[in-house]
């Protein structure tokens, strides 16, 4: 049952069983037993004797626990936090990617990978703690530091437990799992008749350094460009991320560049820094597959921001963030334009914001939720964002007004076998009427034993308000309706439900990857309320099949997320309106959840 998979070790909550009392299970080693043997050799009647003892007493009176390999109980470290013990020696393990004493692993091709992986260095690690040896230790920052370590994509999983306890202090012992990370970036992907294909490599841990490179060749069915990145997600050893970015693609250029420290931890007293992004590129609209209309977008977005916190108080962290914001998208006619058809108007909107966030520290960890067998950790308490700002003419906007924008999320566990996810947001503008306003609703519910299999229900629904020409809302093959052709609908409402029953079937397959199967059905509808006169057509669905692969030993695309393979075969069950649509659509897609 789920509670077997959800081993709470944070936020000081336990859905799972504590493990038995440490003084039925731990190891005690008196430092001064020895001298106690010699002493009692001796006749403790005298008073000789009892001086020769009487400098050893406080040795005599302290036990060094050596803990069980599962770490101290619950009230363990709820005691050691009572009694204000301090952190003493931290033990940095880096297990390497093949483990030579399983059978299965013990071969001549991975003891070569091992030996030429440059393992991730200790102090890379020691770095993204929340503690040091000497701070008083910590529940929450140690289950913290290991949600922290686990977003780091040259890394498996991570776990943080203490392994002792000896003249008033705590050792603590932080175990992760490298990855292999130089890798060849190779892809070809199909999603909605449409072919996406790359070729390149990436590092996410060049050199153990944990900073990620990449250089990747793309085309899709708009562009082919070539991409060369550069991030460092500690950088200069503040908690800073460096990001930097150049692509050069077949209708333009890209440029990104950002330094800045985010609220890396739910204690975090301050956070800042900026972002710049200049994007030149052809854009299209779509109608049934159909490309309508092109033209060329150039976007261009600036941001500096700052944010303070009193960090957490009472399971409960408040954020404030302040900043300037600059965004620019301007529009022309290329090659491929339409003479006679709108085209999108310019934008420019220069605004001051101020942002509010809460967050209930309620994470628990788990396994088989949305992505295959990794550890996620899920917060069972809301998280919550708002923000405002005020555009202003004399800043060079277009008009006057305010940008807004809100957010929030939770997950439930309803019952051993049943979690339910919920999140919903709206954004816009708002100048005498709402503007490019966007509000969407997703609700997840998985139910299953979450080792074998698992149901999974998931809903979207969307609401466009005055949306701009270039960014209506869309439902076709590459956002969730698997077997139609992407940009198939278009609108400003747009409604998906998914079903699916889902498998775990093998687990590390050669040592290298996990196996997954579901199968699936797909609902939903995009249309316009005031003009859609019919041309989108009604509600279409779909039912399908296909395979998950994850790879285990291999570093991750995305920070703290696991790529997943889908290799899906879909078929539309509303072909009566289109006889175009191909009855079978093959889909080959890289995500970043089941």
């Amino acid at each position: 049952m789920l509670l077997a998979l959800l081993p709470v070790l944070s936020a000081g909550r336990a859905l799972a069983e504590p493990p038995a009392p440490a003084a039925a299970t731990d190891t005690v080693i008196d430092a001064a037993a020895p001298a106690a043997e010699d002493s009692s050799a001796e006749d403790s009647s005298t008073e000789e004797s009892n001086a020769a003892v009487a400098p050893l007493d406080p040795l005599l009176q302290h036990q060094c626990v050596v803990l069980p390999p599962a770490g101290a109980s619950p009230e363990q470290l709820a005691d050691y936090e009572q009694r204000q013990l301090p952190i003493g020696e931290i033990n940095i393990v880096v297990d390497p990617i093949f483990d030579l004493n399983n059978p299965d692993e013990n071969n001549w091709l991975f003891a070569l990978v091992n030996d030429l992986h440059i393992p991730t260095h200790d102090k890379v690690i020691r770095d993204d703690l929340l503690f040091g040896s000497g701070t008083l230790f910590s529940a929450d920052q140690m289950a913290e530091s290991e949600r922290v370590l686990r977003t780091r994509r040259y890394l498996r999983d991570a776990s943080i437990h203490p392994v002792g306890e000896c003249i008033d202090k705590v050792d603590l012992e932080v175990r992760v799992k490298d990855v292999w990370t130089l890798v060849p970036d190779v892809g070809f992907s199909r999603s909605g008749g449409n072919n996406t294909s790359r070729f390149g490599f990436r590092d996410s841990n060049f050199l153990g350094t944990g900073t990620a490179v990449h250089v990747i060749r793309e085309r899709d069915a708009e562009r082919t460009g070539t991409a060369f990145g550069y991030r460092d997600p500690n950088f200069g050893n503040t908690h800073s991320v460096l990001n930097l970015e150049y692509t050069d693609n077949s209708d333009g250029k890209k440029h990104e560049f950002g330094l800045y420290r985010p609220f890396f931890s739910l204690e975090t007293p301050w956070a800042g820094g900026l972002t710049t992004l200049r994007d030149l590129r052809n854009d299209s609209l779509y109608f049934r597959d159909d490309k309508i209309q092109s033209f060329e977008h150039d976007e261009e977005s600036n941001s500096l921001f700052a944010g303070w916190s009193r960090g957490r108080i009472d399971h409960l962290t408040e954020r404030w963030r302040f900043g300037i914001n600059d965004e620019r998208d301007d529009f022309a006619a290329n090659d491929d334009t339409v003479p006679g058809a709108p085209l999108p108007e310019n934008r420019l909107y220069r605004y001051g914001w101020l942002e509010w966030e809460r967050v209930n520290d309620d994470y628990v960890k788990a396994v088989n939720i949305n992505q295959m067998r990794r550890t996620e950790d899920i917060n069972l308490g809301w998280s919550t964002t708002l923000r405002l700002g005020r555009t202003s003419s004399a800043l060079g906007s277009v008009d006057q007004g305010w940008i807004y924008s809100a957010a929030a999320e939770r997950y439930w566990l309803i019952r051993d076998d049943q979690v339910l996810y919920l999140s919903g947001d709206v954004n816009g503008i708002y100048q005498d009427q709402p503007l490019q306003q966007v509000s969407q609703l997703q609700a997840r519910y998985h139910l299953g034993d979450f080792a074998s299999h698992q149901f999974f229900a998931g809903l979207r629904l969307e609401h466009g308000r005055n949306l701009f020409v270039d960014q209506p809302l869309m439902l076709g093959g590459d956002n969730g309706l698997r077997g139609y052709p992407s940009h198939y609908q278009v609108g400003d409402r747009t409604a998906l439900l998914t079903l699916e029953e889902r498998f775990y079937l093998f687990t590390e397959v050669l040592s290298l990857f996990d196996v997954g199967a579901a199968v699936f059905a797909d609902a939903g509808r995009a249309w316009y309320t005031d003009r859609d006169n019919g041309l989108n057509g009604g509600w279409l669905s779909d039912v399908g099949f296909g395979l998950r692969l994850t790879p285990t030993r291999t570093g991750n695309e995305r920070a703290g997320k696991q790529t997943v393979l889908h290799l899906d075969i879909a078929t539309p069950l509303d072909r009566d309106d289109d006889p175009s649509l191909d009855k079978i659509q093959w889909l080959v897609k890289v995500k970043e959840s089941f």
